[in-house]
C-alpha cells in the first residue's frame, strides 16, 4: 500500500495525459487529494470524453475535406 501505483502510460503509452491525471487523482494516497464524491470524477471523465469526441470530429472533417 505504500508503493506508488504504476504509471498508466507504462501499460498504454497512448492514454491521454488528462486521463492519466484523472487516474492519478482517483488513486491518490492522500484522501484529501482524491475525488471526494463520484460525481467529480464523472464530470472530469465526461469532459475528457467530450474533448476526445471533438478531436475525432475535427480529424474526420479534415479528412473529408481533402
Amino acid at each position: 500500500m505504500n508503493e506508488p501505483h504504476a504509471n498508466p502510460k507504462t501499460t498504454n503509452p497512448r492514454i491521454p495525459e488528462a486521463l492519466v491525471q484523472i487516474i492519478n487523482k482517483a488513486l491518490e494516497k492522500d484522501v484529501e487529494k482524491r475525488y471526494q464524491v463520484a460525481g467529480q470524477m464523472r464530470d472530469h471523465l465526461r469532459k475528457l470524453g467530450d474533448m476526445i469526441d471533438a478531436a475525432i470530429e475535427r480529424r474526420t472533417s479534415q479528412n473529408l475535406s481533402k
